[in-house]
């Protein structure tokens, strides 16, 4: 999910290990790994828009559930990131859902994910980070 892997790599060291224990953030690099491979196996493009419809709509649901300890978790912050890293591979439709959740989880920094480390905060930071800027900068091109 990187360009360059190195040592700092969070995808590898903190994202995948995460999938390991967290069954939504696990779904969510399922869902990215299947659309990454569809060219090579189109079978796997329905599993993968049907996992990430499913993925959407628990997030949407958590989100008018009202439970702030589903939303504002390290588990949502990261499958937000790990989809939108999907949708810059696929260029699909979703990233217009995809984006508000991240913007409002950022709006709400002071109770976003207090169970992570300052290491992990700043690798989810620095990847939202690159989404708003590149959303921003795309928007100035079309005004």
């Amino acid at each position: 999910m990187v360009v360059f892997d190195s040592g700092s790599n969070g995808y590898r060291n903190f994202l995948l290990p995460l999938a390991y224990e967290d069954d939504l953030v696990q779904r969510a690099v399922s869902v990215v790994a299947a659309f990454h491979m569809a060219p090579q196996r189109p079978d796997l493009l329905p599993v993968a828009e049907k996992g990430l419809s499913s993925i959407i709509q628990r997030l949407r649901a958590d989100a008018f559930a009202g439970e702030s300890n589903k939303v504002f978790s390290m588990s949502t912050w990261a499958t937000v990131i790990l989809l939108l890293v999907g949708e810059t591979v696929t260029g699909s439709q979703d990233f217009v859902h995809l984006y508000p959740m991240l913007t409002n989880l950022l709006s709400h920094n002071e109770v976003l994910a207090p169970e992570l480390t300052l290491v992990q905060r700043r690798f989810l930071l620095q990847q939202s980070r690159m989404y708003v800027v590149h959303f921003v900068s795309i928007n100035l091109e079309l005004i």
